[in-house]
């Protein structure tokens, strides 16, 4: 029998656990969520009920109804100073407008963030009054003095002769200053010079809010309350006779109000610092992992009858995005936090990179379920046919026996000689079928290791958990906390002996289906036995193998470095302390950043980076340090144009300024400016592109019309006919604001403008109809339904206005936008792989390249932010009349080819990074990226370059681009020859990462062959002159 490198003690260890395992009684599978019956129509099988309810339903829990009950009081509160009526009399009939804010605003979450939200409005309100101010003064001073007392003499003489007419109304004296403000309302003092400058001043600085709008979406608050504040100067101030500059402190006093409303009730209910908020959405982002591993350790034992729930794993997937996605906004507040516990900000800080190298492997374990568990109905169709499974690989049909699964002919290559000579095929040993017994060995070798990745989960969950709670009451003793950390190590070291014995047990076991393949000294047999023949799908199983075996083994370090992470934490913070604020560059840091969500596959790449380095990570800093200068500036130089001739000064001048109005945020403030001058109303109905704006007129309109029947219901039940009972108004405002906050905390972000409309319409409703009957004014929208029908004919006016400079000159498509912005993704790639080539060069030479590595990792993490914000946009294609070649379901199809490239050429750098020099220069030669000729990235660039100018104009493909670049790299894999293979070196994880990065590869590869399919189906061909015959 041929030598197996295996410690006998662990094998039999792990024997004794799988027999203890089988022993003991497994779960049903179908109890699993993640789990689904196979080969079966789902509509005749009774599943058993699970009572789980919607996710926007499912928040009956602690945190959620603590964060619902104070933002609902907060609301509450600020209602109830509407029904009072020495209130309502100091701060004015806009006073509804601090509700309205504290639902835009809810009490819930960082404090601090709270604060910077309503500061952020405040200081938008502050702008709009500021501008206000300095454009009533100029305006005023356009009109002389003369012609301003000449009119206020015209208006006193109306306003007399009225009086007279009216002198036997003893009420008639008292009603003339009425009488007058009535007539300045109506424009008696109205100068076209006075309105002119207001117009081109306030339009302005319309304008240019505009564009901070569109150029920072984080600014959105202050642009929208600045542009508020400034129509209520474009609205009044040129029907003023004189300076009157307090005209928006009937906004700014309700909103002040607010804020402080809803920092007193976020310090006062439930309050929890940033730090206790953060360890708890850690641990919201880990559980689902360790429910996902339980589930991924039922399939494997039960696959014979259940597949994956690919809808699952995806919901799964964007859960725990989300999840993450709200910790990191909380991350950024940490060096402003206030705690009082056991770890202080930085040490929450730390969690951020072990988790995020956590979730990378966990978005490969996610695909690696999905793979199994298709490729198990791939096992059995291979079965069934086992002349097909038998037949060895040849030249002439490599392309396609290695389509399902990449890079499967190298492995045939150094497994075996395959020789076809005269046709004749030899026929290849296969003792079971192979995918199923491939997938025996693993569950058997993975049940014991899946059960030490649980403990540890279930570790780090308490590690966080103790942390955040029992910090005033129940606080652990010093001997319990002590016994916890032990325990934790214990976890920490049992993973790392289970993770030794699978790389080592799982391999053996594997390789025993091809001990005669090797002689007695672990050597290959020589080509001429038909022994030595492995055919095709022997290869893709293997290799399948040492696929799974990597990102099992990937994910159990991921785990093992979070705990170890937190272990250290615990045992350097045993006891709980006041932690004050360390530092603030980081929120502003914050503000500026785009927040754009990162893929999974991008998370991938970058933890596929971070691990397997550690000769690399040993380089002395200096090296590093050199190599992180260069690749940044080598960086910018590939992006740089060169040989361009380049035009002169003013022409550039001119040229920007041209795009810099002309832009797609210039047409946006354009249009935002001739509607709000328009209407002398807030153009909030504008979105900058057609399909926004189609979906957001129809879910406004919705909004709307909802949210002015439930303010009838809630001032008819409160007021009926009469004026209203304040304790009858509040108590039916009640139930209602908390039904309208449940929605607004946690229905679907798409939703969201409809919620807001909701309860804006609503305040309206009741805010007005109470005005009217306590303090009527003159301009009153009435009472009740008579707000209703002006409120729905003022947005349906509102819209039809947006309407008609969205469609003229020319609706600004999303499409176009998409297809532009898909085309400088493209073009970043471009530069992503020139970087990786040379930095496969250096490691080649033997330099360390680290540095280079970070950098790719995150020019890749760019992209697929990217990418990741474009997906909501092509999915609002639908609403859009475009006359692009490229519809919704093509641009994804587009995005996801894309998305499959970046993060497969990510893998591929880093694979290929961390081997060793001889495997290095094995995979240069067998690749050919490295050749001094350049065909092969030619050819990748060249593709590229062709794809993305066709995103952008639209034109059609030439024939001759076909989707080849897979078929021809595994032709020149096989002309390739490579040394030979022993036992020995197949049990190596230097080979097994080599094996991998070639499939990487020609995942690459296939995902370009992809994309270029994915544009020619939109744009076509062109050329077709007989190339593809030659081709042939």
């Amino acid at each position: 029998m041929p030598h197996r490198d295996v410690d006998d003690d662990v094998v039999a260890q792990l024997d004794t656990r799988k027999a203890a395992a089988a022993a003991s009684p497994q779960p049903e599978p179908l109890d699993n969520p993640f789990l689904t019956p196979r080969n079966a129509d789902p509509g005749q099988i009774k599943q058993p009920k699970r009572k789980k309810l919607p996710s926007w339903l499912d928040h009956f829990n602690g945190p959620d109804l603590k964060a619902l009950f104070k933002s609902s009081v907060a609301v509450w509160i600020g209602t109830i100073l509407i029904f009072i009526d020495p209130v309502l009399n100091s701060y004015g009939q806009a006073l509804f407008f601090a509700p309205i804010l504290l639902f835009i605003l809810p009490s819930t979450g960082v404090v601090l963030m709270s604060v910077l939200g309503g500061v952020s409005a405040i200081l938008g309100m502050a702008l709009g009054w500021a501008w206000g101010v300095i454009t009533m003064k100029a305006a005023l001073a356009t009109r002389p003095a003369a012609d301003t007392n000449a009119q206020l003499a015209a208006l006193s003489q109306t306003v007399a002769a009225a009086a007279q007419r009216n002198i036997s109304n003893p009420s008639a004296s008292s009603g003339q200053s009425a009488y007058a403000q009535q007539l300045i309302f109506d424009g008696a003092m109205l100068d076209a010079r006075v309105v002119a400058t207001y117009l081109c001043m306030l339009g302005l600085f319309i304008y240019l809010m505009a564009r901070l709008k569109a150029a920072a979406p984080k600014l959105a608050l202050i642009t929208l309350f600045a542009i508020i504040v400034s129509d209520i100067f474009l609205t009044i101030a040129p029907l003023l006779p004189s300076f009157q500059g307090a005209i928006p402190q009937v906004l700014i006093k309700p909103a002040a109000t607010a804020i402080g409303i809803n920092v007193v009730c976020n310090l006062l209910f439930f309050p929890e610092s940033t730090s206790h908020i953060c360890l708890r959405q850690v641990g919201e982002v880990v559980r689902p992992v360790g429910e996902f591993v339980g589930a991924y350790a039922a399939f494997l034992a039960f696959r014979g009858s259940v597949r994956v729930d690919e809808a699952r794993v995806v919901r799964c997937r964007r859960e725990v995005l989300e999840a993450f996605k709200a910790l990191q906004a909380n991350l950024a507040f940490l060096p402003l936090d206030f705690s009082f516990g056991c770890w202080k900000a930085e040490d929450v800080e730390a969690l951020r990179k072990p988790l995020e190298d956590v979730l990378a492997a966990f978005m490969g374990m996610l695909n690696l379920a999905t793979t199994q568990s298709a490729a198990a109905v791939g096992g059995a169709a291979a079965a069934a046919s086992a002349d097909e499974a038998s037949r060895p690989l040849s030249s002439s049909s490599s392309s396609s026996s290695s389509s399902s699964l990449p890079g499967s002919v190298p492995i045939v290559q150094l497994l075996s000689r395959v020789e076809t000579a005269g046709g004749d095929q030899a026929v290849a040993v296969v003792d079971q079928p192979l995918w199923s017994g491939h997938l025996d060995t693993f569950q058997s070798s993975s049940q014991p290791l899946l059960s030490a990745i649980a403990d540890t989960v279930s570790a780090i969950i308490e590690g966080v958990e103790l942390a955040n709670k029992r910090r005033w009451f129940g606080r652990l003793s010093a001997d319990a906390y002590a016994a916890v950390r032990q325990r934790h190590r214990a976890t920490i070291a049992a993973l790392e002996r289970e993770l030794d014995a699978f790389s080592k047990l799982n391999t053996e076991r594997i390789l025993a289906r091809y001990d005669q393949r090797f002689d007695e000294h672990g050597a290959r047999l020589d080509a001429g036995d038909k022994k030595a023949i492995v055919s095709a799908d022997h290869a893709k199983a293997l290799l399948a193998t040492f696929v799974f075996e990597e990102r099992l083994c990937r994910f159990g370090e991921a785990l093992k470095g979070m705990l170890e992470r937190v272990v250290q934490i615990e045992e350097e913070r045993p006891t709980p302390r006041l932690w004050f604020p360390t530092k603030i560059r980081h929120a502003a840091a914050w503000v500026f950043s785009k927040d754009e969500e990162a893929t999974l596959a991008a998370a991938e790449s970058s933890n596929a980076s971070s691990g397997g380095h550690e000769d690399e990570k040993k380089a002395p800093d200096g090296d590093a340090g050199d190599d992180t200068l260069d690749a940044e500036q080598l960086l910018a130089t590939l992006r740089r144009h060169h040989g361009r001739k380049r035009r002169g000064a003013v022409g550039r001048f001119l040229l920007a300024l041209t795009k810099w109005f002309g832009n797609a945020e210039g047409m946006y403030a354009l249009r935002m400016l001739v509607v709000s001058i328009a209407l002398a109303l807030p153009a909030t109905a504008l979105t900058m592109f057609m399909s926004d704006f189609t979906y957001s007129f129809i879910i406004r309109i919705a909004g709307t019309v909802t949210g002015g029947v439930v303010g009838l219901v809630c001032w008819y039940i409160g007021a009926g006919n009469g004026p209203g009972n304040p304790y009858g108004m509040a108590a039916i405002m009640a139930p209602v604001i908390i039904c309208i906050m449940w929605f607004r905390l946690y229905a679907p972000s798409v939703l969201l403008p409809g919620v807001m409309l909701v309860s804006a319409t609503m305040f309206l409703v009741v805010g007005y109809s109470w005005d009217d009957t306590h303090i009527p004014s003159y301009g009153n929208p009435g009472v009740g339904y008579e707000i209703f029908w002006r409120r729905i004919l003022l947005v349906l006016i509102g819209f039809f206005a947006a309407a008609i400079v969205t469609l003229l000159p020319r609706p600004p498509s999303a499409a176009r936008h998409i297809t532009t912005t898909l085309a400088a993704s493209v073009r970043a790639n471009q530069d992503i792989l020139a970087l990786s080539v040379l930095a496969w060069r250096h490691a080649v030479q033997g330099k360390s390249v680290t540095a280079v590595s970070e950098t790719v990792t995150a020019a890749t993490i760019d992209t697929f932010e990217t990418l990741s914000a474009l997906v909501e946009p092509i999915q609002l294609l639908r609403f859009e009349f475009s006359s692009s070649v490229f519809d919704s379901a093509t641009l994804m199809a587009v995005v996801r080819a894309h998305g499959v490239f970046a993060v497969t050429l990510a893998q591929l750098h880093a694979y290929t990074a961390s081997l060793p020099p001889a495997f290095r220069q094995q995979f240069a030669a067998a690749s050919g990226v490295l050749d001094d000729d350049g065909v092969v990235v030619g050819e990748v660039v060249a593709v590229l370059n062709l794809v993305g100018q066709t995103l952008k104009t639209g034109d059609a493909l030439p024939a001759v681009l076909r989707p080849r670049m897979a078929e021809r790299m595994v032709e020149r894999m096989q002309r390739v020859e490579l040394e030979p293979v022993s036992r020995e070196r197949v049990c190596q994880s230097e080979f097994r990462r080599y094996c991998v990065a070639l499939n990487s590869l020609l995942g690459m590869m296939e995902a370009l062959d992809e994309l270029v399919v994915g544009v020619k189906g939109a744009v076509g061909e062109t050329y077709s002159v007989g190339f593809s015959t030659a081709l042939e």
